[in-house]
């Protein structure tokens, strides 16, 4: 499934620079998403990003290049528990 599939206020489990280890999905804005991190911090995922079911929420299917943007100073990626199926 697409990043744009998914409903609003989904988690979604990954390592970010800030410490997280999820951030919620707000909306899409173009190519482009509107996510904060469980600490607050700002992350913009590609509306293309695969992801699939993960505990309470989704995790990143597949890893694309620009799928974690530094805006807001966060990064975000897969972590250890998450990949390719």
């Amino acid at each position: 499934m697409f990043l744009y599939e998914i409903p609003r206020q989904s988690k979604i489990y990954g390592g970010c620079s800030d410490g997280s280890t999820f951030l919620v999905f707000h909306n899409l804005d173009g190519m482009y998403s509107f996510c904060k991190t469980e600490k607050g911090g700002i992350a913009h995922l590609y509306r293309f990003q695969e992801l699939r079911s993960y505990l309470d929420g989704y995790t990143f299917r597949k890893h694309w290049p620009d799928c974690a943007l530094h805006h807001g100073g966060v990064e975000c990626d897969m972590g250890p528990e998450c990949g390719d199926e």
